[in-house]
Parts: structure tokens; C-alpha cells; sequence
């Protein structure tokens, strides 16, 4: 959430500036500022291990932070159902809640976190905070969850791999434009987003990180996105649980709402309820117990802890009075009953700038997007096509063949040969027969 900092936008660790794009500096540093920041940096995966390094010879005591997986609510239910079914055993409702509770919170898996290092001072010897133990190429791991010992390590971060970074070094290298410098209202560029499902667009957005997915691409011609704050909201929306479907989309068709003005992320919220005069404090507070999924029923199963779930009743209550005071719409607040995570609008610009950027080469420089993404990305040897009728032939061929089981794995490869009959289309003929290397 580093985004939502000025002090880092200085710094150069983003490329945005967080007044700007109105984001809180509250979801950085807390209400009372006194929240220990989250910090995510995306490299490129070509990179990431030297990054690790770094840090590791910087500060020292670095260790990947370990994972347990836990039997969840659903999960034992499921469980108990298939026993059932399997043995020909009905439980009663009390036995089967009674179930539900022993079997919840056992350990079934480990694992690590997929970016996530914890840090403790040189002085310190790790082993005195939590067990260790070696993983995948001997590397280290905290033996219980990270967690667990966070209170006792200076910071976490998490350092992701991205193949996102790799494409626009790579761009910007065979382009000689430096991506900093593009456009981020280009008219042409927000057009292949503007225009997802019109057959005379000759542009997709296959190939673009984060807008890619049939999802997405159907939220793209439901709300026909008129600029870049438009596409993160969709971005945010598209990361959010409970935030798209049966919830925004229906506000968006039915009500003819805004995309802009639905709830698509955290700070949206906190600056929507600003500006209908809540004290900022309390928008701070109503927008984290929404985020969080808090203002969605039953978050607390009435079997595992009847109390927390009349306080976050009555917690609820007391916070859609104050919605009410300030004349905030009940669709707005039916809205938020219904989400059970938003994602930070920062992560969302960042995504979205970056996608955005990968178009704008595709737009204006369609060879070397073909040629990068088919190095970096590709599965395909494109040279093994030799005409569009081909590709078609290709791709009707797998989509005969789609079943729930294979779906991914199809759907994967039909995404690639439609870029190529894109190719085909645009008449790339560089960026197919004589792709060289970067």
C-alpha cells in the first residue's frame, strides 16, 4: 500500500503521485498514523532472487515467511457432507455444527508466502522467535505461520515477481521509448478497451496484464471504461470478492450508475464519505470494516462465536445510522453489505498504469509487443502458422474440445492463437516471421 505515500513517490519507489489520485494517506499509515506499513514491490522475475540477496546482505536475519493452512468452515462441511454421503450417515443440524467447530482450524497443509520476507536485527539469532526450516532449494522458512512472529521482526515485505516489469523493460528497449514518458489519456490506446466485443476493433486487449480474462473483458463492455480512473475501478472491481457480479454490474446495467461511483475499492469509499461530511476519522473506520467484509452478513458463523457476531451486528448498525444521517443512498449501503473484500486502489493505479502502458505499445508499436509477449509469455511457436484460415481451423479444433475439466488449459491456448490471427489481421509480418532477439 506503499502507493498512498508522497514520501515514496519522492523517492522514486512509485511512479504515481498519491495526491493526485486522492488516495488516503490513512490506508498507508493508519488513522492515528501509527499503522505498520504494508510495503509490496514488484520486480521482474528475472531479477527477484538478486533482490532477495540484497536484503539479505543488507539487513541480515532474512527469512522467507512460512504459511499453515488451516480446515476452513466450507471445507469441513464439505467433508462432513461427503463422510455422509460415502457411509450413508445423516447428521442432525447440532451434530453437524458440533462437527464443523472440532475439525476447523486443524493444520492440513504448509507453505510459503508467495512474496513475503520477514526481517529481524543482525544482533538477534532467529531460532530465539521461531522454529526454521528448509524448503525448495534449500532455502529457509519460518517453520509456523509468519504471523505468529511479527511482533518480534522489524518488517515484512513482499517482494513479488512480475512478468509485467520484464515486458515493459523489454518495450521500451526494442522501442527506444521510455515508458515514463507515454501518454496515460491516449485516445487510441483507451479505444481497444473502449471497444472490447466490436467486431471492426482490429485491437484486443489479449495480451494486456489484467484485462486479459473473459471476466474482465465482459466487465469491459459492461461499463465501456471513458478513461483511466474508469479501468482501475474496474481493475478493482475484478480483485474484489463480491464487489462485481450481483453487485456492481447490476447497479452499473439496471440503475445506470457510474463505474466510478459504485464500490470498487478501499479509497474510494473513505473519500465518497468525506465528501458527504463525515468526520474523516469515522469514514476511515466505516471504510476498513467494509473492506474487511464486516458490513456482509454472517462473516461470524453463529456455531464458532455467537459474541463477535452481535458486536459487528451492532458495530453495523451504528455505522449505517451515520450513512443515513449524511443521506448516503440505500443502494450504496446494500451495496457494501454485500463485499467481502476490496482491494487497495493503490495496487489497482499500479496495475493499471502498467497495463495501460503494455496497450499503448500494442497500439503504437504492434511488432515489438508480438515479439515480447511471445518471448516472455508465449507457449505457442508462432511460426508454425502460416495464414489466419489456419489459427481459425486451430482454435475452432479446441473449442470442440472444452470440458470442465480441461477448460484452462484450452482457454489458455485459444487466448494465444487469437492474438496470432490478431497478428494476421494487423498484418504484422515482422513481428511473425522475423522476430529477433531482444
Amino acid at each position: 500500500m506503499y502507493g498512498n505515500s508522497f514520501v515514496a513517490f519522492l523517492l522514486g519507489i512509485v511512479e504515481y503521485n498519491p495526491i493526485k489520485y486522492n488516495l488516503p494517506f490513512e490506508m498507508f499509515a493508519g488513522k492515528d498514523f501509527d499503522r505498520e506499513p504494508d510495503i509490496d514491490l514488484n520486480f521482474s522475475v528475472e531479477v527477484r532472487e538478486n533482490i532477495y540477496e540484497y536484503i539479505k546482505q543488507k539487513y541480515g536475519n532474512v527469512i522467507y515467511a512460512g504459511t499453515i493452512g488451516n480446515i476452513a468452515n466450507n471445507t469441513a462441511k464439505n467433508m462432513i457432507d461427503r463422510y455422509s454421503e460415502d457411509l450413508y450417515i445423516n447428521f442432525n443440524k447440532e451434530k453437524e455444527q458440533k462437527l464443523i467447530q472440532k475439525l476447523c482450524g486443524i493444520k492440513i497443509r504448509e507453505g510459503v508466502h508467495p512474496g513475503g520476507i520477514i526481517i529481524m536485527p543482525k544482533s538477534k539469532d532467529i531460532n530465539e522467535y521461531t522454529p526454521i526450516q528448509k524448503y525448495e532449494d534449500a532455502k529457509l522458512k519460518t517453520h509456523i505461520d509468519y504471523h505468529s512472529v511479527m511482533e518480534n521482526v522489524i518488517y515484512k515485505f513482499d517482494i513479488l515477481s512480475h512478468d509485467t516489469p520484464t515486458i515493459l523493460h523489454r518495450l521500451q528497449k526494442l522501442t527506444r521509448v521510455n515508458h515514463k514518458e507515454i501518454d496515460l489519456s491516449n485516445k487510441e490506446t483507451l479505444e481497444i478497451f473502449l471497444n472490447v466485443g466490436n467486431e471492426k476493433s482490429e485491437i484486443s486487449t489479449i495480451g494486456i496484464p489484467e484485462f486479459e480474462t473473459d471476466y474482465v473483458i465482459n466487465m469491459l463492455s459492461k461499463v465501456k471504461p471513458r478513461n483511466l480512473n474508469d479501468l482501475v475501478c474496474i481493475n478493482g472491481l475484478s480483485h474484489g470478492t463480491d464487489t462485481w457480479r450481483w453487485n456492481a454490474q447490476s447497479l452499473i446495467e439496471n440503475r445506470n450508475i457510474p463505474v466510478d461511483k459504485v464500490i470498487s475499492n478501499r479509497a474510494d469509499i473513505m473519500n465518497y464519505l468525506i465528501e458527504n461530511k463525515i468526520e474523516r476519522g469515522t469514514a476511515f473506520e466505516i471504510a476498513e470494516f467494509i473492506r474487511k467484509g464486516k458490513a456482509s452478513r454472517n462473516i461470524y458463523p453463529l456455531w464458532k462465536n455467537t459474541e463477535l457476531e452481535n458486536q459487528r451486528k451492532e458495530k453495523w448498525e451504528a455505522y449505517k445510522s451515520i450513512l443515513r444521517e449524511h443521506n448516503i443512498p440505500d443502494w450504496y449501503i446494500k451495496s457494501a453489505e454485500k463485499i467481502k473484500y476490496l482491494f487497495p486502489k493503490s495496487h489497482a493505479i499500479g496495475y493499471t498504469i502498467d497495463a495501460f502502458k503494455i496497450a499503448w505499445y500494442k497500439v503504437h508499436y504492434p511488432e515489438a509487443f508480438y515479439k515480447v509477449y511471445f518471448d516472455i509469455k508465449g507457449t505457442i511457436n508462432v511460426n508454425d502458422y502460416t495464414s489466419k484460415e489456419q489459427v481459425e481451423r486451430k482454435i475452432k479444433r479446441l473449442e470442440e474440445k472444452i470440458d470442465d475439466d480441461n477448460s484452462y488449459q484450452y482457454k489458455e491456448k485459444i487466448r494465444e492463437l487469437k492474438l496470432i490471427k490478431e497478428m494476421f489481421e494487423r498484418n504484422v509480418k515482422n513481428g511473425l516471421y522475423k522476430l529477433r532477439k531482444c
